[in-house]
């Protein structure tokens, strides 16, 4: 789930720092943080996206585990329960 999302922002830290120290522009320190942005949004993005797959997947597993809960017949056993 947080493998990907890591990776997109250890690269936005990567393409910043390399836009900011290489480019050799006057607004480079813009250009590295607006590189890291979109890295880090992408990484956002793709978090919520598996995020929401682990949650669909629970989902289904929860609904396969009701469908096999056993039903108890209390009234086969009620003579036992009113024992004292």
């Amino acid at each position: 789930m947080f493998n990907t999302p890591i990776v997109c922002v250890i690269l936005g830290l990567i393409i910043g720092a390399g836009c900011y120290f290489f480019s050799g522009m006057e607004n480079a320190m813009a250009l590295a943080v607006g590189a890291f942005a979109i890295c880090s949004v992408i990484g956002l993005v793709v978090l919520i996206v598996n995020a929401a797959k682990i949650a669909s997947k629970k989902k289904k597993t929860s609904a396969a585990a009701q469908q096999f809960t056993p039903v108890i017949e209390w009234r086969a056993v009620q003579h036992f329960l009113n024992e004292e």
